[in-house]
């Protein structure tokens, strides 16, 4: 997996034309999704349990507002510095 990502990620464009996210690992989502769920099955303690479904439920919520917020321009796909991404971190508007 980690030399897969280290292939699809050394292209030149290495951001992919300004998508969001890494296109290329798309069809690949389904393993990513099974090899959770079973490291999630192999975890026995159930503070970790109960601590990681409301991290993972967070990041996905994240994800989401940051395609929104690509989608609108709140966030640009080409010179974004730390300080501007802090700047709109979670707002839906500029």
């Amino acid at each position: 997996l980690s030399l897969l990502i280290y292939i699809l990620s050394s292209w030149w464009n290495w951001w992919y034309g300004g998508s969001f996210s890494t296109r290329v690992l798309l069809d690949y989502y389904v393993f990513l999704a099974l090899l959770f769920m079973f490291a999630y099955q192999l975890v026995e303690s159930k503070l970790i349990k109960n601590i990681l479904i409301p991290v993972c439920f967070s990041l996905i919520v994240l994800c989401q507002i940051q395609a929104y917020q690509y989608r609108y321009y709140v966030i640009n796909n080409e010179g974004m510095t730390k300080e501007e991404y802090w700047d709109v971190f979670l707002k839906l508007k500029k």
